[in-house]
């Protein structure tokens, strides 16, 4: 599971609910693993499991670790670790074409030796603060039932009112009009994934002036709509 659900945009689970499941998950002898594609390396050095405070058997990470690059990652507990074929005495079938690629792992080790020494995380979580706050009042001085969502650099706006908790409350988004208002930003050289409900990241290298600009697209694309 993610646990932050940000497949679906961005719902965020509860700690009592994260901490349940692993309650759970030892109570009856289940594997808790956390998909971390999206929130590892971008929300911490430790991932969402790092803020929340609940630790899953297995995590698989990727895309922010690489910077770009490709590259992959399946860490967890020693004792289910040690399983994998890659252990000398494991028994589970580990394979894959480009495992430890050496261009791969180069960008991701010198990821990592960026975030551990710059203030990424401070920039990124301020800057996206910044452009949730202001995209939410562009939305409502249009008067758009639009709801903008989001943790960290991420930021999502969503066609409907909230609050969204479910894949339910998510679908309850107007994806038409979503649609047309990112193919209309894409016109106006801000580019938005034309599909609802696509996320809006903010990079290290984005600057205060990259979304003041965007959100003046917005303010104009929505004068028209």
């Amino acid at each position: 599971m993610e646990p932050i659900a940000h497949n679906l945009g961005c719902v965020i689970l509860s700690d009592e609910f994260l901490q349940g499941l692993r309650d759970l998950c030892d109570k009856y002898g289940i594997l808790l693993i956390f998909d971390e594609v999206i929130t590892g390396f971008r929300v911490g050095l430790h991932g969402y499991q790092g803020i929340c405070g609940v630790t899953p058997d297995l995590t698989t990470m990727a895309k922010a670790l690489g910077s770009g690059y490709p590259i992959a990652v399946l860490c967890g507990k020693a004792k289910y670790m040690d399983r994998f074929s890659t252990h000398p005495e494991g028994d589970v079938s580990f394979q894959g074409t480009c495992n430890a690629h050496p261009a791969g792992v180069a960008a991701a080790i010198a990821t990592i030796d960026i975030l551990e020494k710059e203030p990424v995380y401070d920039h990124i979580f301020k800057l996206g603060d910044y452009f949730r706050k202001n995209m939410q009042e562009v939305f409502d001085k249009h008067n758009k039932e639009v709801t903008v969502i989001g943790y960290g650099s991420i930021s999502v706006p969503i066609w409907a009112k909230g609050p969204f908790e479910n894949q339910e409350d998510i679908l309850k988004g107007d994806a038409e009009k979503s649609v047309a208002f990112r193919r209309a930003m894409i016109e106006k050289g801000h580019y938005m994934a034309p599909a609802e409900p696509k996320r809006l990241v903010v990079s290290y290298a984005h600057t205060k002036e990259d979304i003041d600009s965007t959100l003046q697209a917005m303010d104009d694309v929505l004068e028209n709509m």
